[in-house]
């Protein structure tokens, strides 16, 4: 029900999205095996990044509208693994 990917526009090393594979363009449109299956998924993938990237923190953020920086009209969870120093906005 939901798959992940690297971003192309990475903040740091590791960034990642997860989106819904039904399209939809807000979170509140998925069906609670998909809001499910977009957890599930992200808990996994945060286990797999801590140890990738070592990281010590993450920033998670989705976008809704132009206005609140939404640029693409599906539904997508950024993933941002955070360590000390890193080069990447805060």
């Amino acid at each position: 029900l939901a798959f992940a990917f690297p971003t192309n526009t990475p903040i740091v090393p590791g960034h990642i999205l997860i989106i819904p594979k039904r399209h939809i363009k807000y979170f509140e449109e998925a069906t609670l095996d998909e809001m499910i299956a977009v957890e599930e998924l992200r808990a996994k993938l945060k286990i797999a990044l801590v140890k990738t990237f070592d990281a010590k923190g993450f920033n998670y953020a989705w976008n809704e509208e132009k206005i609140g920086g939404q640029s693409v009209p599906h539904f997508h969870l950024h993933i941002v693994p955070r360590k000390e120093n890193d080069e990447g906005i805060h």
